[in-house]
């Protein structure tokens, strides 16, 4: 998708949720094609920490 990308608008990151060993950030924006179109993208993203470092992301959609 990166080569039909042209911008991006509206980016909005919430509040983090931690629980034990994983942090789950919810992200919003919307994409802007080079065609004009615009896709909205609504995802969750949760990392997964061990030792105090992220070992493993995982995305949502």
């Amino acid at each position: 998708m990166q080569e039909n990308l042209a911008g991006a608008e509206g980016m909005e990151v919430g509040d983090a949720i931690i629980a034990k060993d994983y942090i789950a950030i919810p992200y919003k924006m919307t994409a802007i094609l080079k065609d004009g179109n615009k896709w909205p993208l609504d995802e969750i993203i949760v990392y997964k920490i061990d030792n105090g470092k992220i070992i493993s992301e995982q995305f949502f959609y």
